[in-house]
């Protein structure tokens, strides 16, 4: 056995108990509007080692204080070992003591609308329905007969 192969079978369950600390911590949160996975998570397609793509949706009037705070409340979910991540951005990178990293990105409302990066996406909280809206396509395919 290589010498990193046990950390590397129990990275599967550590990404969801990272997950539940996620979900526990950002489902109690009033200010939130909305929570949904993107990514390898979003398509069901995960590998041993996929990360987390994660996306927040926020009250308009509460964005800059979650953009602000984006680092610190990454620590809400686990060890954190550093961070990608520039001050003036809505998203940032924590790389955790497990060997698992959050891509966090935060969004206002009106940020969210049809796209293709909103095709293939895990709805943890929707509560008014805004990703089921973002999730139309975007254009309907025309076959072409010959």
């Amino acid at each position: 056995m290589a010498k990193h192969d046990k950390r590397n079978q129990g990275l599967p369950e550590q990404r969801l108990l990272l997950m539940k600390a996620i979900e526990s911590d950002l489902l109690k949160d009033q200010h939130i509007t909305g929570i949904f996975y993107g990514g390898s998570i979003g398509n069901e397609s995960t590998d041993l080692f996929s990360d987390i793509d994660l996306r927040i949706v926020v009250k308009d009037e509460k964005f800059e204080s979650y953009r602000l705070s984006k680092k610190e409340r990454c620590t809400r979910w686990g060890n954190v070992l550093f961070y990608e991540d520039r001050p003036w951005t809505a998203h940032t990178v924590a790389h955790f003591d497990t060997f698992l990293k959050v891509d966090t990105f935060y969004y206002k409302k009106r940020e969210v609308h049809p796209s293709v990066y909103l095709q293939d996406i895990k709805i943890v909280h929707d509560p008014k329905r805004v990703f089921n809206e973002s999730k139309k396509p975007i254009h309907t395919p025309v076959l072409l007969s010959k």
